[in-house]
């Protein structure tokens, strides 16, 4: 296999593994910019995978916060785990 079929296959086998968590999961680049998410995020959401992709997170639940913006650049640059609860409503 070509370094590009691997590095395909490395990818796909990393989604896999993403997709199957149950619990919506989404994953940023350094510069809080939505890379990644699972299954679960996208059937929460209610969109397709290329629309969320190059988002901030708080562009996709349309959070107005200071707080929460600060928060994820501080867990970007220390790193660490943040769990958030957000409850959809649906229109």
């Amino acid at each position: 296999l070509k370094i590009e079929d691997k590095f395909y296959d490395f990818i796909n086998f990393y989604q896999s593994i993403i997709d199957a968590i149950p619990e919506p999961v989404y994953y940023t680049n350094m510069d809080g910019d939505c890379i990644g998410v699972n299954g679960a995020f996208i059937k929460m959401y209610g969109k397709i995978r290329e629309e969320i992709i190059g988002k901030r997170i708080h562009e996709i639940f349309d959070i107005n916060d200071e707080s929460f913006a600060d928060n994820q650049k501080k867990l970007l640059t220390e790193g660490g785990v943040r769990n958030y609860e957000i409850t959809k409503i649906n229109t």
